[in-house]
């Protein structure tokens, strides 16, 4: 069981066209998936604390109804915004994992475990297999494979001896998250190799543009030093929903419906979509007085 988890927040509902490109149903992006996302959380983690980097959302999950232990929230005083349109050195995600090493760091946390917001959960081994990994391994991400990416973010872990490394690793990079992917910084930052790191910090330095991104997502992959998840997903696709554990992000209306089910939710409780609801994308579902579920 982990002591706590961290994860980011931002929600504006309506929604207007956010200028940046968005995959998956629209409920991830709103409060109807916050549920189904404690849910998650709570049945496969149960952590002591959650603690939520808030990036100046104009609107506040009623996050208490569906969690009972200690929920810690962080606000920013601005939203930073997404990594493709960002005119910060940092978007919000960003924000929100720097934010939350740093408080694992001081206070003295065995091990920091990130969920994003829209990332959902399945198995009672997850936190164990996860722990496996960081015996052997400081830092632990999801896999790249089936993404333009070396690596994945909305599930990973990082243990203690490697928070200041991986806080000056990220920090030491020039380049904004607009310019350079959170993905790429998290590789580089994470090699063990201090060679590998100042080649990529050369190549950033010094390959023309059209080039950099390429090189760095192919590079970067077979020279890794960090573990990756003992089981999939996060945005590959297709999924196994039959697998023991597994983890997604940016789910389908389809897929959003077949985990829900999986968790043994029934009808009458939990609907990802009522048909008088459908154009709003609300999750209707009932408070969550006990968060254990079973699974089919």
């Amino acid at each position: 069981m982990p002591e706590a988890v961290f994860t980011g927040w931002y929600c504006v509902e309506p929604r207007s066209q956010p200028g940046y490109v968005v995959h998956g149903d629209e409920a991830n992006r709103g409060l109807a998936l916050r549920p189904l996302w404690w849910q998650s959380v709570s049945s496969f983690l149960d952590p002591k604390t959650v603690v939520i980097v808030d990036s100046a959302s104009p609107l506040v999950a009623p996050d208490e109804r569906y969690f009972s232990g200690r929920i810690e929230r962080i606000r920013l005083q601005v939203n930073p915004g997404h990594a493709q349109v960002t005119s910060f050195h940092y978007c919000g995600w960003m924000a929100s994992v720097l934010l939350g090493v740093e408080y694992a760091l001081l206070n003295g946390m065995d091990y920091f475990l990130y969920v994003e917001q829209d990332a959902l959960l399945f198995g009672k081994q997850l936190s164990t297999l996860i722990e496996d990994q960081l015996r052997r391994h400081r830092f632990v991400f999801g896999a790249g494979t089936g993404t333009p990416w070396p690596l994945q973010q909305s599930l990973f872990a990082i243990r203690k001896d490697g928070y200041r490394k991986f806080l000056s690793g990220i920090h030491a990079l020039e380049q904004g998250d607009k310019d350079l992917s959170p993905e790429l910084k998290f590789a580089i930052a994470a090699t063990e190799s201090r060679a590998v790191a100042a080649t990529a910090k050369g190549l950033l330095r010094s390959l023309p543009e059209r080039y950099k991104i390429r090189t760095l997502r192919h590079g970067l992959r077979p020279l890794r030093d960090y573990a990756t998840l003992p089981f999939g997903y996060g945005r590959t696709r297709p999924m196994r929903f039959e697998d023991e554990c597994f983890y997604f992000q940016h789910g389908s209306r389809a897929e959003l419906e077949a985990y829900a089910e999986k968790l043994g939710a029934r009808p009458s409780e939990a609907q990802l979509i009522e048909p008088s609801a459908r154009e709003a994308g609300v999750w209707r579902t009932a408070p969550a007085s006990s968060h254990s579920v079973t699974s089919k």
